[in-house]
């Protein structure tokens, strides 16, 4: 059975790069996406990982996962398994980064209750910028 899997990652490999023209309803490659956004003067960054089994014009949901006082993005990824459920699920999912491992939520977490940092805004802008990008469906956010 082993054998069977070295075909399956040569043909992956060659559906996101190889000499071979890729189909136009394709999926994106690669599934994994890091990106940044600059609120308030403030590089914030993110994970995004889309399903390559997403058809294309299809209105996915989206899921944020957010990580608690001391958890990155990367940390969330192997914590939850979310990229996982998301293959099968057929989903997007977002890893926002908070600023400084802590997100201003008021009451708790650090510092970031105490620095200002607009992490609405970030979240806000995040979600309509995969809207946009991925085609989420808003009302499944």
């Amino acid at each position: 059975m082993k054998w069977i899997a070295i075909p399956t990652i040569a043909a992956a490999l060659t559906a996101c790069g190889g000499s071979e023209p890729e189909p136009a309803a394709a999926p994106p490659c690669p599934a994994v996406k890091m990106g940044q956004l600059d609120v308030d003067g403030l590089a914030r960054t993110y994970r995004v990982f889309a399903p390559t089994s997403l058809e294309a014009g299809s209105r996915p949901p989206l899921v944020l996962v957010l990580g608690g006082v001391g958890n990155s993005a990367e940390n969330m990824v192997s914590a939850t398994e979310f990229d996982r459920a998301a293959s099968v699920g057929n989903f997007v999912v977002a890893y926002p980064e908070a600023i400084d491992l802590a997100w201003n939520a008021g009451f708790c977490c650090a510092s970031g209750t105490t620095s200002g940092i607009n992490d609405v805004d970030f979240l806000s802008r995040l979600i309509d910028e995969l809207v946009d990008d991925y085609g989420i469906d808003p009302a499944q956010v």
